[in-house]
């Protein structure tokens, strides 16, 4: 699905979406077929690891051709904007230009002005091989940076004796030149958020005592870490591993949201690709078609957790739920529970089939109401200990 943003009008705008889309389908033969063809193919189709499947050309394809003709631009894809494609891709993947080296981007140059013509084909089938190709190459590189993390905190020395410098925003600053100056980048990053957690630990020890006694009463466990250097050595860790889980978590579909997303945003910022649960999300929240349990969740080191209950919601009135509860494992009706510690929070709320939507039942687009379903969770009594800060990438969901 193509959301198209115009501004200010963002209510109609998702509205707007399915018309042109809708409009586009039924003026244009060619895109009519890929459309049906994509239909089809979805039923068969199955996830490859993260290697492309037939499907993602021909949706390529069809948003392409989409963004050609009912963009109020009508630009065509042409070599100046597939430029605008391959550095938009690129910016997706490390806006601070920390991953890629300047060697990695000169590798894939070759695409620079090639994204037009792989994606509008003749035959309607687009190859999108460019942006797996290049996310592979980005996961390597954060696999390098986390080993690389992992074992300089394993060192454990780190000292702040020196005058430094360090330049935190860097979305304006060339790639590394190669893989020693990017290491050279990642432990300065590491360094300073080592003394920002350092930092963060000065200033609560500032704190009134009041809120000091809460925190302590609040922890059931006594401290974990002999010193404080090992705390911070070890929420670091976490951190660094939570990232790393949450890309690799990453299918073919979710690689191809953020390429089709960099195209859309050539024509305008305003203009998104989604792929289904992002559109089925998107959905609900214009219908306000959503049944829930009644509960706010965030990411909390590798836990589903609740961070409040919303008054006389299904949670707050049994009773048996309450705030900073951890949720390890979910289920439907008799069906058996499947473990959601470490999953990607987007999936654990939106995955129908795993986690029954976090026990709502949607709105069918045709108007039609879903059986409603019961949902058993198994709830960790850790969640009242609450952990470190959560992974990057991972936001708070709205379960209400």
């Amino acid at each position: 699905m193509i959301r198209k943003m115009k501004w200010p009008a963002a209510l109609t705008a998702g509205l707007l979406a399915v018309t042109l889309g809708l409009r586009a389908l039924e003026t244009t033969p060619s895109l009519e077929t890929a459309a049906k063809s994509i239909s089809v193919e979805n039923k068969t189709a199955t996830a490859t690891g993260l290697d492309p499947t037939s499907t993602d050309g021909r949706i390529a394809y069809l948003t392409a051709r989409l963004m050609q003709r009912e963009h109020y631009s009508h630009h065509k894809l042409d070599d100046d904007y597939s430029a605008k494609f391959f550095d938009r891709y690129l910016e997706s993947l490390d806006p601070q230009h920390l991953h890629f080296t300047q060697t990695d981007v000169a590798e894939f140059e070759k695409y620079r002005k090639d994204l037009d013509d792989l994606t509008v084909t003749p035959d309607g089938r687009g190859d999108v091989k460019p942006a797996f190709e290049i996310y592979k190459r980005f996961f390597q590189r954060l696999e390098e940076r986390v080993a690389f993390a992992d074992e300089r905190l394993k060192k454990g020395k780190f000292d702040f004796n020196s005058d430094e410098k360090i330049l935190i925003n860097r979305k304006d600053e060339p790639y590394p030149k190669d893989l020693a100056v990017a290491k050279e980048l990642w432990d300065q990053r590491l360094r300073f958020e080592y003394l920002q957690e350092k930092l963060a630990k000065v200033g609560a020890k500032k704190k009134p005592a009041a809120t000091e006694t809460a925190v302590t009463n609040a922890a059931v466990k006594p401290p974990k870490f002999a010193t404080e250097a090992e705390e911070i050595v070890d929420t670091l860790s976490r951190r660094y591993a939570r990232n790393l889980h949450f890309f690799k978590e990453w299918d073919h579909e979710d690689v191809l949201q953020i390429y089709l997303t960099a195209l859309t945003h050539v024509y305008d910022p305003h203009s998104d690709y989604m792929n289904k649960m992002q559109a089925d999300n998107f959905a609900i929240g214009m219908n306000l078609a959503l049944i829930g349990i009644g509960a706010e969740l965030f990411f909390d080191d590798g836990y589903c957790t609740i961070r409040k209950l919303m008054p006389g919601g299904p949670a707050d009135k049994s009773k048996k739920i309450k705030e900073k509860d951890r949720i390890v494992a979910v289920a439907q009706s008799n069906a058996p529970p499947v473990d959601c510690v470490d999953m990607s929070l987007n999936k654990v709320v939106a995955d129908d089939s795993r986690c029954a939507r976090n026990g709502s039942a949607p709105n069918h687009p045709t108007g039609g109401q879903e059986p409603r379903r019961s949902l058993r969770a198994r709830f960790d009594a850790r969640g009242n200990q609450a952990g470190g800060p959560g992974s990057e990438g991972e936001g708070d969901r709205n379960a209400q």
